[in-house]
């Protein structure tokens, strides 16, 4: 009797003690449980070593590194927190606020592109859109325009009237008279100089009476580093640009930052609506 009454006593109690709550962890030890490192009790977590390899490996870097790996990513952890925490100590006030601003401006940053990105689809580059970009930019697309041309120099000597007798000389030089026989003429004092709008030498003053001139017409005189020059345009000349289908692609991906600075515009014009934004003037 004495004892079935000894082992209900232990029933109970092992009973008893089964219905007994588990004890609950403070949040520190939850967050103790997901540290890997301390410094002088703050603790590096997981999540933060997680981040540091997937910025230093990749995403798939992650599932790949091994134990040393991981050990030697913790080590730039500590050694990055020692240096910004020492760093930190000797910074002035004004250098602080400054710091504090860069934060702001960065996670704004982030958060804009997480926006950007849940948010804003761009309209996609349709087939129209690329071939007008295309009719309307040929030269980015290898096309050459360029005129050939005689050039007639004659030295200005500074006199009056021997000029205007040269400047005379030189309305000889029409659209079909032959430039080279009328300088043989003249017994050396006309130079002939044929040349391209092409040629990188050039100079912008050839350039600026040659932009207006269309094949079989002469420039007025113009006086150019102390000489008289004429100038005729014998023939214009265009190469032809790559064909559509050759840079179709390389047109879609240039357009494509447009049409996404378009949708972030329209999303801007959204976002602005129903609200008290108020500007001040700068300084």
């Amino acid at each position: 009797m004495i004892t079935r009454v000894v082992l209900l006593c232990i029933t109970l109690t092992l009973l008893a003690g089964c219905n007994q709550p588990e004890p609950v962890k403070s949040v520190d030890a939850e967050l103790a449980d997901n540290w890997v490192a301390r410094i002088d009790g703050e603790g590096i977590s997981a999540s933060e070593l997680e981040l540091a390899m997937q910025q230093t490996l990749g995403d798939s870097g992650i599932f790949l590194a091994s134990a040393e790996v991981k050990d030697k990513v913790l080590d730039s952890i500590i050694l990055r927190k020692l240096m910004a925490q020492a760093y930190e100590k000797d910074m002035s006030p004004e250098a602080l606020s400054e710091l504090e601003l860069k934060i702001q401006s960065y996670r704004e940053e982030l958060l804009t592109k997480a926006y950007i990105q849940q948010n804003v689809v761009a309209e996609p580059v349709s087939d129209e859109m690329v071939a007008d970009y295309y009719r309307k930019h040929p030269q980015k697309y290898g096309q050459v325009n360029y005129k050939v041309f005689d050039l007639v120099r004659a030295p200005s000597v500074g006199s009056e009237v021997v000029d205007h007798a040269m400047s005379l000389r030189l309305q000889a030089f029409t659209p079909h008279s032959d430039w080279r026989a009328l300088a043989q003429n003249d017994q050396g004092k006309l130079l002939i100089i044929s040349g391209n709008s092409a040629e990188q030498g050039l100079s912008d003053e050839y350039r600026q009476v040659l932009s207006p001139l269309t094949k079989g017409k002469v420039s007025d005189t113009h006086l150019i580093n102390g000489s008289m020059v004429r100038i005729r345009v014998t023939d214009e000349v265009i190469i032809e640009p790559k064909t559509l289908d050759e840079v179709r692609a390389d047109i879609r991906k240039s357009l494509a930052p447009i049409q996404l600075k378009k949708a972030i515009q329209k999303e801007a014009e959204l976002l602005k609506r129903n609200r008290e934004i108020e500007r001040y003037a700068l300084d």
